[in-house]
């Protein structure tokens, strides 16, 4: 812990001490660092980057604000065929304006709680208070590091085979405390029910239902949405 904090303090007073980066121009430095267009990403809004692969899916990069001013990067699949929410009412996320994260990597849970992992999800942290430079220069790191990994986990869940696996890996991760949505359980059911996998599709769904302890109103809009789903498959 003291070496973390000596580290932060040599870092305030390399970049000449506290001065904050608002929101937009945070934004501003994400797409001159990024450069979105070469890597055939679009900008949909400040700090959300997108492609769309075919019409029911598209890849999704998005910077995303912590507390204190701190930022990091979220990135993963928005699919047309996933309702979220799903109460009150069904959202599908049909167009670029609706987009969802719906399978999603988190750097804390895709390194996982080890020393090591905790310390790679960090290095994608990067700070809005201590000026331009410093967010420019970590921005440029982060990046560096995280879009060939990037690149290979689109690469790999290019195909609703691959998003399965994808899903039975986020499965296999330790639960923690904090259960995010709508979770690879639901997305595994629902590419299951698009394969027109009814009973296996059904079962999944039975299960996520289970887990997040979802009322009726979910269970019944949720079978409805499934039913859908497969009846378009036919």
């Amino acid at each position: 812990m003291k070496d973390k904090i000596k580290k932060f303090y040599d870092r305030v007073g390399k970049y000449g001490g506290w001065s904050t980066v608002p929101a937009s121009r945070v934004a501003e430095i994400f797409l001159e660092v990024t450069q979105p267009e070469r890597i055939g990403f679009t900008a949909l809004k400040p700090g959300l980057l997108a492609q769309a692969v075919d019409s029911e899916m598209t890849r999704v990069i998005q910077l995303q604000r912590l507390k204190g001013g701190t930022y990091t990067f979220l990135f993963g699949l928005s699919l047309t065929f996933v309702p979220y929410p799903y109460e009150p009412q069904l959202k599908w996320h049909l167009t670029q304006k609706s987009l969802n994260l719906d399978l999603c990597e988190r750097p804390h849970l895709y390194w996982g709680e080890s020393p090591q992992g905790r310390e790679q999800a960090e290095a994608l942290q990067v700070t809005s208070m201590l000026g331009e430079k410093c967010l420019q220069e970590e921005i440029q790191r982060a990046w560096l590091g995280l879009h060939p990994l990037m690149k290979d986990w689109f690469k790999r869940t290019s195909s609703r085979d691959g998003i399965l696996k994808r899903c039975d890996q986020h499965l296999a991760r330790p639960r923690g405390g904090v259960q995010f949505l709508p979770g690879a359980r639901l997305v595994k059911a629902f590419t299951l029910a698009k394969e027109g996998m009814r009973g296996a599709a059904t079962r999944e769904l039975e299960r996520f239902l289970e887990e997040y302890r979802e009322g009726e109103e979910a269970r019944k809009n949720l079978h409805k949405a499934l039913d859908q789903i497969i009846s378009e498959t036919r």
